[in-house]
C-alpha cells in the first residue's frame, strides 16, 4: 500500500527505492538502464529509441544526449570542417571518395567530429568509421594497443601456418 502511495505522488520508480535504501544492482531490470555517461540507473523510459523503428533504445538517458549535442554544436561552431578539397580522414588517412567507394552513407557526410569525452575538448574530424571504432573501444589507447597486438599476432600465425 505504500509503494502505491508513492507511486501516485509522481516520483520515479528508482527514486522511490532511495526511500528505502535498496542498492542499484537489486533494482537493475528490464524496466531500468544504467546510462553510460551519467552512471545513473534510470527508468527505461529515459533512453530515447535509436530511430523511428522502437526497435533500440540508446545508451545514454535524454538529458546526457541533450547535453552532448549542446556541447557538439558548440565544438561544431568553434571548429568548422576543413575547406580542403581532398580532406583526408587523420585515422585511417582516406578520403571521402575512397571511403565511399562501397557504397555507403548515400543520405549523409561520413565525417564527424570528434572530441574528448572526457575533457570535451575538439580533437578533430574523422571518418564515420574510425570515430566508431574509437568509441567502441571507449578511447582506450591500452585496449587499441591490445587489438593491435591481437592482428599482429593472427598475421604472425598465418605466415607461419602457410609455410
Amino acid at each position: 500500500m505504500e509503494n502505491t502511495m508513492l507511486v501516485q505522488t509522481g516520483q520515479k520508480h528508482i527514486e522511490q527505492f532511495e526511500l528505502f535504501h535498496i542498492s542499484e544492482e537489486e533494482i537493475l531490470n528490464e524496466n531500468s538502464r544504467r546510462c553510460v555517461h551519467c552512471d545513473k540507473i534510470k527508468d527505461i523510459t529515459c533512453f530515447p529509441y535509436r530511430e523511428a523503428s522502437h526497435k533500440a533504445r540508446r545508451k545514454e538517458c535524454r538529458e546526457c544526449n541533450k547535453e552532448s549535442a549542446a556541447l557538439l554544436r558548440k565544438l561544431k561552431r568553434e571548429n568548422p570542417f576543413p575547406n580542403v578539397k581532398e580532406y583526408k580522414c587523420p585515422c585511417c588517412l582516406r578520403t571521402e571518395k575512397e571511403i565511399r567507394k562501397n557504397g555507403g552513407w548515400p543520405d549523409r557526410t561520413i565525417w564527424v567530429l570528434d572530441h574528448n569525452h572526457t575533457t570535451k575538448e575538439f580533437r578533430g574530424w574523422i571518418c564515420d568509421n574510425c570515430n566508431v571504432a574509437i568509441g567502441r573501444f571507449a578511447d582506450s589507447v591500452s585496449s587499441l594497443k591490445k587489438a593491435i597486438n591481437y592482428l599482429k599476432d593472427e598475421n604472425e600465425n598465418l605466415r607461419h601456418s602457410s609455410r
